[in-house]
Order: structure tokens, then C-alpha cells, then sequence
């Protein structure tokens, strides 16, 4: 909780490696952000920006970018 503009998003945004520091490091837990920890986290932002498809057209491109077999994925939506 903060005011708006304190960067809450930002800082958000840094812990799950969705963009990088301008310096410096960040660390959680004693570890950098990567792509093992980044697929069990969830974001659900003010402004979403969903692809022109259907709520499981979506859902099948985000399970298809985690990485998850093309047999499994329905299954999974």
C-alpha cells in the first residue's frame, strides 16, 4: 500500500524479472529474478492487455509461453 506514483508496480514488476534495474541488483530471498521462480507467480494488472481472442484462446497462448506441452494445455485451461 502507498501512495500513487511510490512504485509499487515498479517494485512489483522487478521482483518477478518482468523488467530489469537501471542499476544495481535485486535479489529476493537471496536470489535473482528468473524464469523458474517467474512461472509461479500471477499478476493481474489495472490495465490488462488481452490478446483478440477468446478467455481460453488467451489462457492456451499463456500456458504455451510457461512452457507447458501442447497436450496439456486444454487440460490445464
Amino acid at each position: 500500500m502507498g501512495p500513487n506514483g511510490a512504485r509499487k508496480s515498479l517494485f512489483l514488476r522487478l521482483l518477478a524479472g518482468l523488467v530489469a534495474p537501471d542499476a544495481g541488483t535485486v535479489t529476493w530471498n537471496g536470489r535473482a529474478p528468473d524464469r523458474e521462480r517467474a512461472t509461479r507467480i500471477g499478476f493481474v494488472f489495472q490495465k490488462p492487455v488481452l490478446l483478440r481472442r477468446s478467455v481460453l484462446g488467451n489462457t492456451l497462448h499463456a500456458l504455451r509461453g510457461a512452457g507447458i506441452k501442447r497436450s496439456e494445455r486444454k487440460a490445464r485451461a
